[in-house]
């Protein structure tokens, strides 16, 4: 099998689990939406919010030195990597959550609710970064059929445990307890799978923990500087806003955070390959980069051009007409979606290349600029303020990397597939202008009403897809051969 083919392969059959997941937890989310309410989901939202910070300082930059080490080592080196790894960050984990759970009780802007609840979701964030290290095994290996079956099974208990909650009328704290179960099975499941590959024992060694720090530092402290900027605007917009604000923002952000766990996924599979393309052929490297840019522009063209003129059905849909302020924050920050696709590419380009140290310095400034926007504006202009910056702040990180890619990899990619896809867009866009207007209507279910877009809006979807695909097409952005190379990806052995 070639290797554009083994990841194509491998990239189908995570997206296709991602896709089923993220269609999981957006019903899991709707349920919330619809049973918590803006302020109940305000709360929620400050509550992981707060436990992701946390979390974010344990990262460590573990995640991508572990896929870029097992990615270029012997078996034996990777598996004493990994089994190190995993003891470190099972170590920070436990510590860093005890100390989310103790520091939460000294702001006194937070509500007795959202101090119990970072207690109760704590240990969701505990397993969820003890299953960053074992990511990169399933990369590695190409196996990510079974990285999407264990997703999978953690999104349809903590759904199952939803519709209980709303059935049952349970509160905030037991959905908390229910997703740290759904969280801790998906953690087993990835850690008995990852020990067909490797006889994975965590290894506690302050002197292996050392090494491992020194060489993922960089990355630990780009991680930190980027939650500035990608998480703090919620936690200023509590401080200063009501949990109401928080709601409609969280709403539209929840839907930012499911599409861009598709970013992590392309680019976490492009990674391997352009470690291995810097090490031993720089055409591959550029081959592979040019390819990824142009696989982005084809999917995120349609996808702006779509939220900005079907924005308000896709909240109502999401969590129901008592949202649809968050209509104008979703159109925003689609342009972040964007930007964030793009930039986890180059910035994984630049992090094969070596350089990751400079995305430090990068994220640290960026980090700055917009905590300061933040502290000023917030208080000014609420959610819209934290939605303009968040985007100011993707599109100068993805346009510093591809400075460092063209610089230190001199890959410049050609344009000729992104701006096809802009035509393209164009015409989706014109369809969408023409076609008839929509409405409301209320459905009753079980006894509640429930706010769905007449069928215009439906054909007026279909019809913008359609007219897209067939411009990009006809303008070759996509090659009827490519077509047929994914189409036959089924008799692949």
């Amino acid at each position: 099998m070639s290797l554009t083919r083994n990841i194509a392969r491998h990239t189908a059959i995570q997206v296709a689990g991602k896709v089923l997941g993220t269609l999981i937890a957006l019903v899991t989310v709707s349920f919330m939406l619809r049973y918590l309410g803006r302020e109940g989901f305000g709360e929620y939202t400050t509550i992981v919010t707060y436990l992701s910070v946390f979390a974010i300082f344990g990262d460590l930059g573990l995640y991508l030195v572990t896929t870029r080490e097992i990615s270029s080592t012997q078996k034996a080196e990777a598996q004493t990597f990994l089994a190190s790894a995993l003891g470190l960050k099972l170590a920070v984990a436990a510590v860093l959550m005890l100390l989310a759970m103790g520091t939460v009780w000294l702001i006194p802007a937070y509500s007795t609710l959202v101090k119990v609840g970072v207690s109760a979701g704590a240990l969701s964030y505990f397993f969820i970064m003890a299953t960053q290290v074992l990511v990169g095994v399933f990369q590695k290996h190409f196996a990510m059929h079974k990285l999407a079956l264990a997703e999978v099974i953690s999104r349809l208990i903590w759904l199952v445990g939803v519709i209980l909650a709303v059935w049952q009328g349970w509160s905030l704290i037991t959905i908390l307890l229910l997703i740290s179960l759904a969280q801790a099975v998906q953690f087993v499941v990835l850690y008995l799978f990852a020990r067909g590959y490797y006889q994975l024992r965590p290894t506690f060694d302050w002197q292996q923990w050392k090494g491992i720090l020194i060489v993922a530092a960089p990355l630990a402290f780009s991680a930190v500087f980027n939650t500035i900027y990608f998480k703090v605007d919620t936690l200023i917009l509590r401080w200063v806003d009501t949990a109401e604000a928080v709601g409609i923002y969280g709403a539209a952000y929840k839907v930012l955070e499911n599409l861009v766990t598709f970013a992590a996924i392309f680019s976490g599979i492009m990674l391997p390959v352009l470690v291995r393309g810097v090490k031993s052929d720089k055409k591959l490297f550029k081959e592979m980069y040019q390819r990824g840019i142009d696989v982005v522009a084809i999917f995120m063209a349609p996808l702006v051009v779509g939220t900005l003129f079907l924005a308000e059905p896709i909240i109502v849909l999401f969590g129901d007409a008592e949202f649809a302020m968050s209509a104008g924050v979703l159109r925003i920050l689609i342009f972040a979606v964007a930007a964030i696709f793009f930039a986890h590419l180059t910035g994984n380009a630049v992090v094969a290349l070596g350089k990751e140290k400079m995305i430090m310095w990068l994220y640290l400034a960026i980090a700055v600029v917009a905590l300061i926007g933040y502290i000023i504006f917030i208080p000014m202009y609420s959610y819209t303020a934290a939605a303009v910056i968040t985007v100011l702040a993707e599109c100068t990180v993805f346009v510093s990397t591809s400075i460092m890619v063209w610089k230190f990899g001199r890959a410049r990619p050609a344009l000729r597939v992104p701006l096809t896809s802009l035509v393209a867009a164009g015409a989706m866009a014109l369809v969408f202008w023409l076609a008839p207007g929509w409405e409301f209507i209320s459905v009753d279910l079980a006894g509640k009403a429930l706010s769905l877009p007449t069928a215009p809006f439906w054909w007026q979807a279909v019809g913008g897809v359609v007219m897209y695909a067939v411009v990009l097409v006809l303008l070759r952005g996509v090659s009827l051969s490519m077509i047929r190379e994914v189409v036959s990806l089924r008799k692949i052995n």
